[in-house]
């Protein structure tokens, strides 16, 4: 109940930092890595709605598996780095991990049903599927309704086809291989495997090549380490991006509410 009490406070009092919802986001998409993590736990509700509330578009999450088959949010395969606990979360199950609190907040391990059901409705999940079942993760986004405004990154090819295999219309993000070195091989991989989203670095692809992606119905979110860098905005603007993943989405949503604020 303390727990539940603190996540409505805190949606009440930062919905005054919320300007437009996903669907009507001008510029491009901020995609922010585990919430608002340079202040509040990575990988919390509370650091998630942080984010949603401060103006990013999208939030990625990490998924894991507990030893009784439940996603819950954490980017480590153990839980020593952010949590008052030890041990792998594959080796935890999912009631003694929701009960571990994480390093710097007020709230423990949440449960993935846990973010959906706290999730605002215009909130875009970026999920980062480290280990669980396929069906399982569709039968999720479906019973929560969160295909639409979803992306899905993965790390085998064969997990694209059985995403795509229990619903078409699922958004999968992987990264190209470093063997694909021509336009022609670059296509040939995203055609064959169905990719919708390409994750890389800013500076990955010419800008010839990322308009021969979008006619081929495929966008490139870059990923920007670190801090923001204002030479990165330009960059963003003149490769005509669709959106792009940050760990300090701050100044760029301060620059994109600047920006296109018309």
């Amino acid at each position: 109940m303390v727990r539940n009490k603190y996540f409505i406070a805190l949606a009440l009092v930062s919905l005054s930092f919320r300007g437009a919802d996903f669907h009507s986001a001008k510029g491009p998409l901020i995609v922010t890595h585990r919430g608002l993590h340079s202040s509040l736990p990575e990988n919390s509700i509370e650091s998630m709605m942080a984010a949603f509330h401060a103006g990013a578009d999208y939030v990625e999450m990490d998924l894991r598996y507990s030893k009784d088959s439940s996603f819950v949010l954490m980017h480590d395969c153990s839980i020593d780095r952010t949590t008052g606990g030890k041990g792998l979360v594959a080796d935890l199950y999912l009631a003694q991990l929701t009960t571990i609190p994480l390093k710097g907040g007020h709230t423990c391990i949440p449960s993935f049903e846990d973010v959906l059901r706290t999730a605002p409705k215009s909130l875009g999940f970026y999920l980062d599927f480290k280990a669980g079942s396929e069906a399982h993760l569709v039968d999720l986004m479906k019973r929560y309704h969160i295909i639409e405004r979803s992306v899905v990154y993965v790390y085998q090819l064969d997990q694209i086809k059985k995403l795509k295999a229990l619903d078409p219309t699922i958004k999968v993000m992987s990264g190209l291989p470093d063997s694909l070195k021509t336009l022609d091989e670059k296509l040939s991989f995203l055609k064959r495997t169905q990719l919708d989203y390409i994750d890389g670095k800013l500076r990955d692809f010419s800008k010839y090549e990322l308009i021969s992606f979008e006619k081929a119905g495929v966008k490139f979110w870059p990923d920007l380490d670190g801090k923001a860098n204002p030479a990165d905005w330009d960059e963003i603007l003149q490769l005509e991006l669709d959106g792009f993943q940050t760990d300090d989405p701050l100044p760029f949503i301060s620059w994109r509410h600047s920006s296109f604020s018309f």
